[in-house]
């Protein structure tokens, strides 16, 4: 009896299993962003601990590192582009004589060796 049921729920299970996905959808919202200054490309980085985005931008002097909140743009003075960001810092790299890496905790930059 065990056997009898089992090979009647089982197709039953499969298909509810198979189309549960498809009754469940995320919406989700893409936005584009440029960076008012930006005379090409602007890219997205990684997002900080506060929700702002970390990135850089191609402009008249090449390419610039920003911080956006949503509203305001700001350019950190850092010695590089950025390369991501975590909850309280962020993290970049330039090319003195060979590629050095740099944190910024959004007031002051270090190297990291």
């Amino acid at each position: 009896m065990s056997h009898l049921l089992s090979s009647v729920y089982a197709p039953v299970v499969s298909l509810l299993v198979f189309l549960l996905p498809a009754q469940v959808k995320a919406e989700s919202v893409w936005t584009t962003i440029d960076h008012p200054d930006a005379t090409g490309l602007t890219d997205v980085w990684g997002i900080d601990g506060e929700g702002r985005l970390v990135g850089n931008f191609i402009g008249e002097s090449g390419w610039t590192p920003y911080i956006y909140d949503g509203s305001t743009w700001t350019s950190p003075d850092v010695p590089g582009t950025f390369i991501g960001a975590d909850k309280k810092s962020y993290i970049g790299n330039y090319f003195p004589a060979g590629e050095r890496g740099f944190i910024y905790d959004g007031s002051n930059w270090a190297d990291v060796v």
